[in-house]
């Protein structure tokens, strides 16, 4: 059994695939890879071939080192040595550098008085996240008169009757990553 063979037993979900860094371009956020002659086709996204060159996203590998590349993306440097026996190192669920999904504080409890404009963003109880991001109403009823804009995190409108909403949302990001808000409620008066 080559080293390879035994290698893609230990690794998860194809294709992943080895190949060197040839360039860097910083501006872009990308790497130039070269793929080893020899590497088995069973390696390979059908789009590259052994021999071949082709630009994955990512800059943490140096020049003329190897890289573990899934999807497109630079995940780690493959160890120098026997790849077989080392640690390929930690997956990175961000390879953008992007910061992680995450609720900034407790959104506040709510007040708006019927017939007069409302609006109230949640945007800052939030951070990170991959773009695109939607906001979403996870549980709760937004009062008469007022709506929920997913793409702006907003409640906005003229409340049209008195009455006590208790809302929870929530922000997932283009990676699938959720995070959920503690209630408040939207009093209207």
């Amino acid at each position: 059994m080559s080293a390879y063979t035994r290698l893609r037993a230990l690794l998860p979900a194809p294709p992943l695939l080895l190949a060197r860094v040839v360039s860097i371009n910083e501006t872009e956020g990308t790497s130039l890879l070269a793929i080893p002659g020899g590497l088995p086709l069973s390696a390979l996204s059908p789009q590259v071939s052994t021999g071949g060159t082709f630009t994955a996203r990512g800059t943490s590998v140096p020049v003329d080192k190897l890289a573990v590349v899934r999807a497109g993306v630079i995940e780690s440097q493959a160890p120098d040595g026997d790849i077989v026996d080392a640690v390929i190192g930690v997956v990175s669920p961000n390879p953008d550098g992007l910061a992680e999904l995450a609720l900034v504080g407790t959104i506040p409890n709510q007040t708006a008085i019927v017939g007069v404009p409302y609006a109230f963003t949640v945007v800052p109880y939030f951070t990170g996240g991959t773009p695109p991001v939607l906001f979403a109403l996870e549980s709760g009823v937004i009062p008469a008169g007022l709506e929920g804009n997913a793409l702006e995190g907003t409640i906005r409108g003229i409340p049209t009757a008195a009455g006590t909403a208790t809302l929870t949302v929530s922000l997932r990001d283009s990676t699938g990553a959720k995070v959920i808000a503690e209630p408040f409620t939207l009093t209207v008066g």
